[in-house]
């Protein structure tokens, strides 16, 4: 859980434990998009050139049972070169679960693969094991969820293992190729949970840096800079569907004094009071911002008619049942209507004005 405290007061602004827990579902689509897409289908068609090459191999040496290892290899080719074409695909679409199953499928493929194949060339465990402990621990970093890495575990070691014990070996051999198998699980196991660890930590760090650079650290309202980013987008996508957008301009009438009066703990809080009016009276957060001081702007996007001028009277009444009442603070808004083609900065300009015409008029007014 992340959560922005306010200097002096330790009082919670914001906490973001819903955003944190999708944001996580983010790492593992941008882990399968960043490193599974590119990197795993390159790995399963160096496997098939290596599949080629223990088949040629298998051919000079004239192997018993050839016939077997040519048409295991074969098929193992096969349908490592089309999981590498469907995995690429789903993992550069970042689905998680998909590309997970895919990918166990290509692991357990090629282990069964080189247990069979040891299996018919005469060399068995002995062939076998080393090569799905190395494919077991390279593989470790791939496995976004927790489920997805115990099954690929299984998958990989599970084939060796059944030959192991399937074979006629002897115990000596089938001691020291089990313990190779422990070993090699619990070297999985420990660098699955570092390098798990690692990523949340990284991307939690990274996500609140994120967060600190694009919202006001008191309000965790957008900053002024990734209001306008924002803004701006939603007024494009307006702007295509022909729909009718509105812009609030909140000021706080008196704040200074009050802040001067009354110290900065107390206007931060009505700040964080008024910030939290404003997220309730609007369904979209995002579209909320601090522009500066103690001065607010909310996008109201396809409004019905009326809707900005009852939003504007829900906030004058919410904000009746503040602290900042008590303390004579109300707000003054400023209301205006996007005309077609009209920019951003220019619709800024008229909410502003509206807001200064509101403070004239009369505090604690609405004003178009």
């Amino acid at each position: 859980m992340i959560q922005i405290l306010v200097n002096g007061d330790n009082q919670i602004a914001t906490t973001r434990s819903a955003q944190v827990a999708r944001s996580i579902e983010d790492l593992r689509a941008d882990r399968v998009k960043t490193y599974v897409a590119p990197i795993i289908p390159i790995a399963f068609l160096g496997i098939c050139v290596a599949f080629v090459l223990a088949g040629f191999v298998s051919w000079l040496r004239d192997r018993p049972n050839l016939g077997m290892i040519l048409l295991s290899l074969t098929i193992s080719i096969v349908v490592l070169l089309s999981l590498a074409v469907a995995l690429r695909r789903v993992a550069l679409q970042g689905r998680v679960d998909v590309t997970g199953w895919l990918g166990i499928t290509g692991v357990t493929v090629v282990a069964t693969t080189l247990s069979i194949t040891g299996h018919y060339n005469g060399n068995g465990v002995i062939q076998a094991m080393p090569y799905c402990s190395i494919l077991a621990v390279s593989s470790v970093f791939f496995w976004p969820r927790d489920w997805q890495f115990a099954v690929a575990m299984v998958g990989m070691m599970g084939p060796p293992i059944m030959l192991l014990y399937a074979g006629d070996e002897s115990r000596d051999i089938r001691f020291v190729f089990a313990q190779l198998a422990i070993y090699t699980v619990i070297t999985c196991i420990a660098l699955y949970f570092l390098m798990r660890y690692a990523n949340h930590k990284n991307f939690a760090l990274a996500l609140e840096v994120e967060f600190r650079a694009t919202h006001d650290g008191l309000t965790g309202l957008s900053n002024r800079a990734h209001w306008v980013d924002r803004a701006t987008e939603r007024l494009a996508a307006q702007e295509k569907g022909c729909q009718p957008c509105a812009l609030l301009f909140i000021d706080v009438d008196g704040f200074k004094r009050f802040n001067d009066g009354s110290g900065h703990v107390a206007g931060d809080r009505y700040l964080i009071e008024l910030a939290n009016v404003l997220k309730g009276a609007l369904d979209d957060a995002e579209l909320i911002g601090r522009f500066g001081g103690d001065e607010f702007v909310a996008l109201l996007a396809n409004p019905a008619s009326g809707q900005a001028e009852a939003i504007a009277a829900n906030i004058h009444k919410a904000l009746k049942h503040t602290e900042g009442e008590e303390a004579g603070l109300t707000v003054s808004i400023g209301i205006a209507y996007r005309s077609p083609a009209e920019t951003l900065d220019h619709l800024i300009l008229r909410a502003d004005a509206a807001m200064f015409a509101a403070k004239a008029s009369d505090m604690n007014a609405v004003s178009m």
